[in-house]
């Protein structure tokens, strides 16, 4: 049996911000052993953000983030959501004890497409505080 305290994170990670950098901290202080980052694949992006997004390819995303020293290991996913990764790695014995999600899920945690999962094992949502106009699209909507 696994006893490290996990907290899983996922993300698109596109251009890296303090924001980023402020939710991996928050999730680092509660795992304090673990924290396992997702990240969406180049494919997931496009899907998501449309055809000029990801700014930055997938590989080079998940080197930056694994750079980071509150990062303990990073996932790609090709999905559109983390539900599979997130389901994977709970059947494989290593269910995060937290989920970190950002402040605008605070309202719509029941739509969360995870919620099902996070239920059946007992996963804690843990939700950081809004930072204003630090999202990628609002950076990015701002340099244009």
């Amino acid at each position: 049996m696994n006893h490290k305290t996990r907290v899983f994170v996922n993300g698109c990670f596109d251009v890296l911000h303090y924001g980023h950098i402020y939710l991996l901290r928050y999730a680092y202080e509660l795992a304090c052993n673990e924290v396992v980052v997702a990240i969406n694949s180049d494919e997931s992006i496009k899907r998501l953000k449309g055809n000029d997004r990801p700014i930055n390819r997938e590989f080079y995303r998940a080197e930056t983030i694994a750079s980071i020293r509150y990062v303990s290991r990073v996932i790609i996913f090709n999905e559109d959501n983390p539900c599979e990764v997130l389901k994977k790695l709970c059947e494989e014995g290593n269910a995060p004890h937290f989920i970190v999600k950002g402040y605008e899920y605070i309202k719509k945690e029941d739509q969360l497409p995870e919620i099902d999962i996070i239920n059946q094992y007992g996963i804690v949502l843990a939700f950081v505080p809004h930072i204003h106009q630090l999202s990628t699209s609002e950076i990015l909507s701002r340099a244009q």
